[in-house]
C-alpha cells in the first residue's frame, strides 16, 4: 500500500498583533508559548476560535472587532500568544463529527436489532420497556460521550492541497528553526573567538565595528534580530544565509589583515602582549602566568585601544571565561569596554 505524499508547508503570512479584528482577512494561526495551535476566524458578528486541544470551536457573540489581535488573544486564550499567522483560503473541518454519526448509527442498528428480542423475553412490560429506552439512549449518548473523551480524528483546516491537522499548521517551522541554528552556530563561534585573547589580538579587524566588513556582519545580525519575528521560513532562511555570509567574509578580512590594523606605533607593544598572552595561557607554573598576566594587562592599558581586550578582559580570557560584552560597547558605568 502505498504511503500518501506529504502536504506541503503551507503558505503563512505573518500578522502583526496590534492588527484590529475587522481588518482580518481569512483565518489566523494563533501560537501560544506552550507550541498549541489556535485557529481564528472572525465573522460579521462573531468570533470562532479552535483549539487544538479541545473538541469543538468556541464562538464568541457580539465582540469588539475594533479590537486588536493580541489584546483579543491574551484575553481569550489559555496561553500567552507569540506569534500570528495568517493562513490561505480553507475552513475549519471538525472531523470528529462524522465518527459520532457513524458510531450513532451502528448503536441505533444494534439497539434496534436487540429490541425484537428483548420484546420475545419473559420479563414484565414495564421492564422491556425501560430496557429498550435505556438502549436506545445508549446509542445516542455513547458516541457522544466518548467523543468528548477522545476525539477520533484531530480537528484539521481544509484546503485545496488537502485537510492540515491543527499541529501540522505550522510545520514550515523546522525550516525557521534550522535558520535559527545556523545563526546560533555563528553568534557562538563569535563568542569563541571573542574571549580568545590571542586570536583578538592577532586579528583584531573582527572586533573592531568600523571595518566595513564587520560593520556588516554588525547589521546582519540586528536585522536577524529585529525582523526574525515578522517573517515567512523562506524568508527567515535567507536572512540567516547573510549571517553566515557575513561573518565568514568578517572573519576572512580580519585573519588576511591581521595585526596591521593596529597602528603601526602601537604594533610592537601589541605583539609583546601577544607573546605574553601565548605564554599565559600555556604555562603551567602560576607564578609565571601571574607574570605574564600583568605583562599583558599593563601593555594592554597602555595601548587603550577599544577593539582589542582591556585589562579585566585579560584576565577572564585566561582564565577560560567567556567575555559576554562586544568590544566598542558602552557599559552602563560609561566606560568603553
Amino acid at each position: 500500500m502505498d504511503t500518501p505524499a506529504p502536504l506541503p508547508p503551507l503558505d503563512l503570512r505573518p500578522v502583526q498583533f496590534r492588527t484590529p479584528l475587522r481588518s482580518l482577512e481569512g483565518a489566523v494561526a494563533i501560537e501560544t508559548d506552550d507550541g498549541t495551535v489556535t485557529v481564528l476566524e472572525v465573522g460579521p458578528t462573531k468570533v470562532r476560535l479552535t483549539m487544538q486541544n479541545s473538541t469543538d470551536p468556541v464562538y464568541i457573540l457580539g465582540g469588539d472587532l475594533d479590537q486588536e489581535l493580541g489584546d483579543f488573544a491574551l484575553l481569550r486564550l489559555p496561553k500567552h500568544p507569540v506569534r500570528a499567522f495568517a493562513l490561505p483560503a480553507g475552513s475549519m473541518q471538525h472531523n470528529h463529527l462524522p465518527t459520532i454519526v457513524l458510531s450513532t448509527v451502528l448503536f441505533a442498528v444494534v439497539a434496534v436489532t436487540a429490541i425484537p428480542f428483548l420484546l420475545l423475553t419473559p420479563l414484565p412490560a414495564q421492564a422491556q420497556a425501560f430496557l429498550a429506552t435505556a438502549l436506545i439512549a445508549l446509542a445516542i449518548v455513547g458516541p457522544i460521550l466518548r467523543s468528548r473523551v477522545r476525539p477520533a480524528v484531530r480537528q484539521a483546516f481544509r484546503t485545496a492541497a488537502g485537510n492540515y491537522p491543527l499541529d501540522r499548521l505550522l510545520d514550515s517551522r523546522p525550516r525557521a528553526r534550522e535558520a535559527a541554528r545556523s545563526v546560533d552556530e555563528i553568534k557562538e563561534r563569535y563568542g569563541e573567538l571573542l574571549s580568545d585573547i590571542c586570536y583578538r589580538i592577532e586579528n583584531p579587524a573582527l572586533f573592531d565595528p568600523v571595518v566595513p566588513a564587520t560593520n556588516a556582519l554588525t547589521t546582519a545580525l540586528i536585522r536577524w534580530e529585529s525582523r526574525r519575528p515578522d517573517l515567512e521560513a523562506a524568508e527567515i532562511g535567507t536572512l540567516a544565509a547573510e549571517v553566515r555570509v557575513a561573518f565568514e567574509t568578517a572573519q576572512a578580512n580580519a585573519e588576511a589583515v591581521g595585526m596591521t590594523h593596529i597602528p603601526s606605533a602601537s604594533r610592537p607593544p601589541a605583539e609583546r602582549a601577544l607573546k605574553a598572552a601565548r605564554l599565559a595561557r600555556s604555562t603551567r607554573s602560576p607564578a609565571e602566568r601571574e607574570a605574564a598576566l600583568r605583562q599583558v594587562s599593563g601593555i594592554l592599558a597602555d595601548l587603550a585601544l577599544y577593539y582589542l581586550p582591556n585589562p579585566t578582559e585579560a584576565t577572564l580570557m585566561v582564565e577560560g571565561r567567556r567575555i559576554l560584552a562586544l568590544p566598542g560597547r558602552i557599559e552602563t558605568t560609561g566606560e568603553e569596554s
